[in-house]
């Protein structure tokens, strides 16, 4: 579990500044458990790639884990 500041610098038309802070918590998951909780959730599990281009699982591991799945 890992805490996430962002933090946006942003200057508008006029000239205006602001400081816009998004604070979130950051959580990792290891395939076997994200499937397990999908699956206790009510979802079948479809399809698992490696990134959001649909590459297979495994293809750029480690990269992303990316679900596919239906409420059953």
């Amino acid at each position: 579990m890992l805490d996430f500041e962002r933090i946006y610098e942003v200057t508008d038309a006029a000239g205006k500044e602001e400081r816009i802070v998004h604070a979130f918590p950051f959580r990792y998951f290891f395939r076997y458990e994200m499937e397990h909780l999908l699956v206790r959730a009510g979802f079948e599990v479809e399809a698992l790639f490696s990134y959001f281009d649909r590459s297979p699982y495994g293809s750029a591991y480690p990269e992303q884990l990316v679900f596919v799945a239906r409420k059953v």
